[in-house]
């Protein structure tokens, strides 16, 4: 078996079982096509969520879902790493962080709840897929815990 690395040949005879890390399946999905499946999947609920809590739950999920994506283009822009906000990730934390709070939040609530979620939660743990936690629920909780009188 001959296996090409840092574009050396190099043969490999002494363990033949050993395979590279998971995952083994390949698939045509991509996370970015996922989120926004996701993102999708979702629209029913937030259409619900305006039939029931009027125009006030647009405010509230859409100032989140800005927050959310220009925290993390400001900060992945500050630290000169790739942007990756089309990913669907920072739009999907912030819908679900704005479906997740109350229609009559004051305008700074899902400003900071947002902040945390995408700077704290999912870029200072190194990004999407290395969050020990949701970061839209750790926003959610950390405004719990701000602001009590929520």
């Amino acid at each position: 078996m001959i296996i090409v690395r840092e574009e050396k040949l190099v043969e490999k005879k002494e363990h033949p079982l050993i395979v590279s890390v998971s995952p083994h399946v390949r698939g045509e999905e991509t996370v970015s096509r996922i989120m926004w499946s996701v993102n999708l999947a979702l629209l029913p609920v937030f259409i619900m969520s305006v039939y029931y809590f009027g125009p006030r739950a647009v405010y509230v999920t859409g100032l989140c879902v800005l927050a959310c994506v220009l925290s993390e283009y400001a900060f992945q822009k500050w630290l000169r790493r790739k942007v990756t906000i089309s990913d669907g990730s920072a739009f999907l934390t912030g819908l679900l962080l704005g479906m997740n709070l109350p229609p009559g939040v004051p305008f700074y609530i899902p400003l900071v709840g947002s902040v945390v979620a995408i700077i704290i939660t999912k870029q200072l743990f190194g990004g999407l897929g290395y969050t020990i936690f949701n970061p839209a629920l750790i926003g959610r909780a950390f405004v719990l815990i701000s602001f009590p009188k929520l």
